[in-house]
């Protein structure tokens, strides 16, 4: 392979690890239904086809050795997710009475030591920009 096909090559293979990410996430987070099992097959002998490939340029073979680190700890971290979806051991994050993924405005879900230092600081009821923000304490 030409050093121009391996950073082609390299070029993609980043892209779809990109890609496959992005499928993954969604598929954790429920949105997607499928595990997005054919990519990753794909995704899988385009990383061990770069494996094999001699490459005798230094900076070349490092993006090689990068991209194949980059795959190998994304699909443990899947793997692990995925063993953990099984086992019923995977704790996700609580999403608000609301519906969306932000906390709730009443605080619940977030750390007490949070919620005691935001507590800490008011505003002045008559001007509720962020200058006017002063500890609760102060008498001034």
């Amino acid at each position: 392979m030409t050093p121009a096909e391996l950073d082609l090559a390299l070029r993609s293979v980043e892209d779809r690890i990109e890609k496959l990410k992005v499928q993954y996430d969604m598929y954790f987070s429920g949105f997607e239904r499928k595990l997005p099992l054919q990519p990753r097959r794909e995704l899988d002998a385009a990383v061990m086809q770069l494996r094999r490939e001699p490459v005798r340029a230094t900076a070349t073979r490092f993006r090689v050795q990068n991209v194949i680190q980059k795959f190998g700890t994304y699909a443990q971290k899947w793997d692990r997710v995925l063993l953990q979806i099984e086992q019923g051991t995977l704790k996700r994050p609580q999403r608000s009475p609301n519906g969306s993924g932000a906390p709730s405005s009443s605080g619940a879900g977030l750390p007490s030591r949070v919620i005691a230092k935001a507590t800490a600081y008011t505003l002045d009821e008559d001007n509720s920009d962020l200058d006017t923000l002063r500890p609760a304490a102060y008498t001034g």
